[in-house]
């Protein structure tokens, strides 16, 4: 029940001006950035046939754009870029690095927290601070995450501070099914006296299980650290290292077809996956559009990719209805 990631291929950082050489130096860094959360690691940062590629940087735009954001009440100027997707793939395939797929699990978290009132869970509602500093962990390695409500209905389900501390994961994989996501999260992190805070942490995926201590100077470096092994995990598990096979054309029938942005949804999804080399629509028939996939692999492979997908469903031979 994995859920597509959105804008992989775009991030958005501060700059001080609109000036060339600061355009170019944040395009290096957007890059990177992109190519960490593409790959769901920080190997990519260290890999020389990588880190020689970031100057060329600008040869890998699809588009960028300048914008004024109010940032604790004053202007900030940020500079937005989106990267072409079959290049960044292929960036990291030459270095020899798997890319994650568009598609990745989602992670309910159940993490207990010191608070005035005692131990409690973390919720949207009532934590904002820990749990954007979580969401944004995740979110810089493309790893989504969500947390509980806890309303009546987890209450009712016996979701405690006590459940969680005991490791109790049969009650609460049962109790997340309600959010449909694809595996839990369970820890505690809390204050030490010397100074720092310390996390611990189980992630449970299906019949497998991984557990982390560890301390860090403050929440923020806590919930980065272990963002960075669950990704490191997590894209081990899925990621995909494009085939060095010759590039086949596909013909594909969609179905589901709306208007032009369903059709632009399409060839977004097809080419964030590491083995299609691009997307051409060859006719378009009412709701049905015929496209041409450059996918480096066989037919066979590309069947392979898109099983257990909820987006792009195979309804025949050839034949597929778009879902979103």
């Amino acid at each position: 029940m994995a859920v597509p990631v959105r804008d992989l291929y775009r991030m958005t950082l501060p700059v001080p001006s609109r000036e060339t050489d600061v355009r170019a130096k944040a395009l290096q860094q957007a890059l990177l950035a992109v190519l960490v959360r593409v790959s769901g690691g920080e190997a990519v940062t260290t890999q020389p046939t990588v880190t020689a590629q970031l100057k060329s940087a600008e040869s890998l735009i699809d588009e960028y754009k300048y914008d004024q954001k109010q940032i604790n009440g004053e202007q900030q100027l940020q500079l937005q870029a989106s990267f072409d997707p079959a290049g960044v793939n292929h960036l990291l395939q030459g270095a020899g690095i798997p890319v994650w797929g568009a598609d990745r699990p989602l992670i309910l978290v159940f993490m207990v927290s010191d608070g005035d009132g005692g131990q409690h869970l973390l919720t949207e509602d009532a934590d904002r601070g820990p749990v954007d500093a979580l969401t944004h962990a995740g979110g810089t390695y493309g790893l989504p995450v969500i947390f509980p409500l806890m309303d009546l209905k987890d209450i009712g389900q016996k979701i405690t501070p006590a459940a969680v501390l005991s490791g109790n994961l049969p009650l609460l994989t049962a109790a997340a099914t309600r959010y449909e996501s694809d595996g839990v999260l369970l820890g505690e992190i809390h204050s030490v006296p010397s100074g720092g805070v310390q996390l611990s942490a189980t992630l449970a995926l299906e019949d497998e299980h991984w557990q982390w201590q560890l301390s860090e100077s403050d929440a923020d470096a806590a919930f980065s650290a272990l963002a960075g092994r669950m990704a490191g995990i997590l894209s081990a598990r899925q990621a995909v290292l494009a085939s060095s096979g010759t590039v086949t054309d596909l013909h594909l029938q969609v179905r589901g077809i709306r208007g032009g942005e369903d059709i632009a949804a399409v060839s977004d999804w097809l080419k964030q996956e590491p083995q299609v080399r691009g997307v051409e629509v060859l006719q378009i028939l009412g709701d049905h559009v015929i496209l041409v996939l450059h996918f480096r692999g066989t037919p066979d492979d590309f069947q392979l990719r898109l099983a257990g997908n909820t987006h792009l469903v195979q309804v025949g031979p050839g034949e597929y209805e778009w879902r979103g």
